[in-house]
């Protein structure tokens, strides 16, 4: 059983499905429960800071989700509890502090933050780390996307060893393979 935390719209719930999981999704979000029920796709409305998870899962995946709490290592033990004894964590997070967001705040583009900036933490692999290790958790394997999009493949390319030689400035995410300390 897989459980998609903060699933959205489904997008890839539908992915996760069409693999062949057994997989349904929790959203704070009614209309994007909806939306996800409407494609035909198990999804329940549930806010995480307020209900305590409850089943038992082999795989829980927030994709870029804790960003958005007050209090993410809660969430994180929260997830540990209703993970089977192999079972495994898959955490995305945002990269804040890449070469193209610091350009933007050179120039005078964009700030981090504002008023309606959803995201209430910012993480990078120090800080990730921390609150894997504060969990009880231990990273099994670590991958980070490029900042540079898709589309421009040869880019893409040619920036993978940036990407490998400074992270927090190349990627603009980071997903992690996570497991209970035994």
């Amino acid at each position: 059983r897989l459980l998609d935390i903060g699933c959205g719209m489904g997008w890839s719930l539908e992915k996760y499905v069409d693999a062949g999981y057994n997989a349904s999704g929790i959203d704070v979000s009614s209309f994007a429960v909806e939306k996800v029920r409407a494609q035909g796709l198990q999804a329940e409305v549930h806010d995480l800071e307020r209900q305590p998870l409850t089943g038992e899962y082999e795989i829980l995946v927030a994709l870029e989700v804790l960003e958005h709490l007050a209090d993410p290592l809660s969430v994180i033990l929260q997830m540990k509890e209703v993970l089977t004894d192999s079972g495994r964590i898959v955490v995305s997070l945002p990269n804040e502090f890449h070469l193209l967001r610091r350009l933007e705040i050179l120039f005078g583009m964009e700030a981090i933050g504002g008023h309606n900036d959803p995201h209430l933490r910012y993480f990078n692999r120090r800080l990730a780390n921390r609150l894997f290790d504060d969990a009880a958790l231990r990273i099994l394997g670590q991958k980070s996307d490029s900042v540079v999009p898709l589309r421009y493949r040869l880019l893409r390319k040619c920036s993978g060893p940036l990407l490998k030689l400074w992270p927090g400035l190349f990627a603009i995410s980071d997903v992690y393979l996570l497991a209970p300390d035994k």
